[in-house]
C-alpha cells in the first residue's frame, strides 16, 4: 500500500522510495535530463553563490541538511 503524501501528517516520515512512489502516482512520473547552457559570468557568480547557501526548506518541511555528492 502506498502512503498519501499530505503535508503535516505522518506520511512524511515514510520512507523516501514510498514518498517517492506515493508521488508519482498522484503527479506521474518524473525523469530529469541535465542540460548545459551557457551563463554570463554575472549570473553564474550569483547562481553558484546561491547554490552554495542551501536550501532551506523543501515542501514546507525544513532542511537539516544538504549532501552534496557531485560536488
Amino acid at each position: 500500500m502506498l502512503t498519501q503524501i499530505k503535508p503535516g501528517t505522518s506520511g512524511w516520515r515514510a520512507p523516501l522510495d514510498e514518498q517517492l512512489r506515493a508521488l508519482c502516482n498522484q503527479v506521474g512520473s518524473y525523469y530529469p535530463r541535465r542540460e548545459n547552457f551557457r551563463l554570463t559570468p554575472v549570473v553564474k557568480a550569483k547562481f553558484t553563490e546561491k547554490l552554495r547557501s542551501g536550501p532551506r526548506e523543501f515542501c514546507g518541511h525544513e532542511v537539516r541538511e544538504a549532501v552534496r555528492t557531485d560536488n
